[in-house]
């Protein structure tokens, strides 16, 4: 996929999604996970440094060591 397709395909998304490179770090952002932490920029951040959530930073460890991981975070109105 070449990355303007894929950039569309995560821009189309109507949840927050991101990509993260293989440091954790979020390498890509749709605007609709910028919006869910106040329209500040969220590329070259952790999980873990947004969220300050242990279980969403160790969800990213399991994902990325290959194991199966789901998380879902509920950010109040």
């Amino acid at each position: 996929m070449a990355p303007d397709e894929a950039s569309a395909l995560l821009e189309a998304l109507p949840d927050g999604a991101a990509v993260l490179g293989k440091d954790g770090r979020i390498q890509r952002a749709n605007e609709a996970i910028v919006s869910v932490f106040g329209g500040r920029s969220v590329v070259g951040r952790t999980v873990l440094e947004l969220t300050r959530s242990a279980e969403a930073g160790q969800a990213v460890v399991q994902a990325l060591a290959g194991e199966r991981s789901r998380l879902e975070i509920t950010v109040p109105a």
